[in-house]
């Protein structure tokens, strides 16, 4: 048997699902390992904290995957697989299983990471040419907002996407409902924008359409100095001089691993946690009085920046941490750990869209406040009325979730010809990819010639998902999103590294199948487009299950709570 453990390669899925095993049983150790290296950190230098080492996404962190890599290797050998080659790509992965696993595997080899030069110095370039250009747009275009000092001042953390400036696709319809009830007439509420997913030839652009917006925007840059962009840019350079000498973990050595992950380039959102951290410092010095800090909360390095910042120069001031979609099985970064807790990284309050999700989230830790907020970005499902289509004519969405390459993968995995394996149906096939990721990436990896009726979407992707019959998606909210409205839904995972599934485990089957491949796509797309009326009550009871767990609807008692 071989097994190829670089980033991009597929296990079967009897080998996936042991390895999804290994990753829920050890991430407690693999806490435990970042724990231990706090104690070689000066907690006054912040580089590290908000560096991609010190984050808990299984997603983003190589160093969690080659944790894991090592205790799947040593599960299957338990098990007694018989494991002839084994694959990396990771030089200090390589050097343990010399050590640790020599006479174990036939061979062991390494296979260096492709670097490709060009884009490697493009991807640097651009980071450094986005921040001269907003120090330009600082010097000539920003004035410093004033602020109204009989007012109290609220801060709303949120993000601008391209298609998303005067739309709020965060916060929806909150300042809607507190403006109805005169709740904030003694309130001045500030939305802070991080831009993302914008190439640089529209920055410039994009970013003047955001200083002109009806939107109440606080932008982070006019409290910003030179010095403060200076200090940002060169955290790879003090990021490059920390260095682990020993991180035992049961007698494993795991310092190589980590040092070799913070060499790794990869810091655009280090730069812009810093850049979150040196703002509220610089809040703090002009002397404006915050009540509220409000958080689009993913605990990512971005967040880390703001957290620490409030918790050292605001330290009275409430600040709430808003998960405002679906966690996921393994977004073990939403789980609060104590050591967290202890380094100022975690707002004071979190919370989520449904009760459901509070025993998630204190998976790691009890000394977390969690409480219920509204399910904004999702209120339209309780003003939906389930019916089920009855006609011939049968429309499948096929939503591409935020990461490029599952978006990818989801689409390579799509049935051709579904019009001549249904041909007792009317099929009308709708792509719409994911606002966070470029549009010509349907366009380069999806063929709609091979379908009769297929469109790349350009409406909004709610208006889609209320007139589709199946939805086809990928780890993303939206398939808890269809489930609540009594859409079928089938989630892809193509079975790399760990298996991101938004569906919670007493959600029934009747309305959603997990899909390895196209032929079980295929197979429960037949279920689900053949569906008939029998299933009526089982799937609007099961809808009613699902709102009422996992979502919170909008209304006056609730929305007070983002702000009190």
């Amino acid at each position: 048997m071989k097994i190829d453990l670089r980033k991009s390669s597929k296990l079967e899925p009897s080998l996936n699902k042991i390895y999804n095993e290994i990753s829920k049983s050890k991430v407690y150790l693999f806490n435990q390992l970042l724990e231990k290296t706090i104690k070689q950190i000066d907690k006054k230098k912040i580089d590290f904290f908000v560096s991609n080492t010190f984050d808990r996404s299984p997603l983003n962190s190589s160093l969690f995957k080659n944790f894991i890599d090592l205790f799947f290797l040593d599960a299957l050998l338990k098990k007694n697989y018989k494991i002839d080659i084994v694959i990396t790509d990771s030089q200090a992965f390589y050097n343990l299983l010399l050590k640790h696993f020599d006479k174990k595997f036939n061979q062991i080899n390494l296979i260096n990471k492709k670097k490709n030069f060009l884009k490697l110095l493009y991807s640097n370039l651009s980071v450094l040419i986005l921040l001269i250009i907003r120090v330009f747009i600082k010097v000539f275009f920003i004035k410093k907002k004033k602020i109204i000092k009989d007012k109290q001042l609220i801060f709303i953390d949120t993000f601008i996407l391209p298609t998303h400036i005067d739309e709020d696709r965060y916060y929806t319809g909150l300042i809607d409902i507190l403006n109805q009830e005169k709740i904030i007439n003694n309130i001045q509420i500030y939305f802070i924008p991080t831009i993302t997913n914008i190439h640089i030839s529209n920055f410039f652009n994009y970013y003047k359409k955001v200083l002109i917006s009806d939107r109440n925007f606080f932008i982070k840059d006019s409290y910003l100095k030179i010095s403060d962009y200076f200090y940002a840019i060169f955290h790879y350079a003090r990021i490059k001089k920390i260095r682990f000498n020993e991180v035992k973990l049961n007698e494993i050595d795991y310092s190589d691993l980590i040092n070799e992950d913070l060499n790794d380039i990869k810091y655009n959102t280090s730069i812009e946690s810093l850049l979150n951290y040196r703002f509220i410092k610089n809040l703090y010095k002009n002397k404006i009085n915050i009540i509220k800090f409000i958080n689009w909360w993913e605990n990512q390095p971005i967040d880390k920046g703001y957290n620490l910042a409030l918790k050292k120069y605001y330290k009275n001031t409430n600040v709430l941490g808003y998960i405002g979609f679906v966690p996921r099985n393994f977004d073990f970064q939403l789980f609060p750990t104590d050591y967290e807790i202890k380094l100022n990284m975690i707002p004071d309050s979190i919370g989520v869209i449904g009760k459901g999700y509070k025993e998630i989230v204190n998976k790691f830790s009890t000394n977390i406040n969690i409480i219920d907020l509204p399910a904004l970005r999702f209120d339209h499902i309780f003003k939906h009325k389930f019916k089920i289509n009855k006609t011939k004519n049968k429309n499948i969405l096929i939503a591409l979730p935020v990461d490029i390459f599952k978006s990818i993968s989801l689409l390579d995995n799509i049935p051709k010809n579904l019009d001549k394996i249904f041909p007792q149906f009317q099929i009308n096939i709708i792509v719409k990819s994911h606002p966070q990721t470029p549009e010509n990436l349907t366009l380069k990896n999806f063929n709609i010639n091979n379908y009769k009726n297929c469109i790349i979407g350009q409406k909004s992707t709610l208006s889609y998902l209320k007139e589709c019959d199946v939805l086809i998606s990928s780890m993303s909210s939206i398939c808890m999103e269809a489930l609540a409205i009594g859409k079928p839904c089938l989630v892809f995972d193509e079975s790399i590294g760990v298996e991101y599934n938004p569906i919670p485990n007493d959600v029934d089957e009747i309305l959603w199948k997990l899909c390895k491949d196209n032929i079980q796509i295929l197979e429960n797309l037949s279920f689900f487009l053949d569906i008939n009326t029998k299933n009526n009550d089982l799937i609007e009871n099961q809808s009613k299950f699902i709102k009422e767990k996992y979502f919170i609807e909008n209304n006056k008692i609730n929305t007070i709570n983002f702000i009190n």
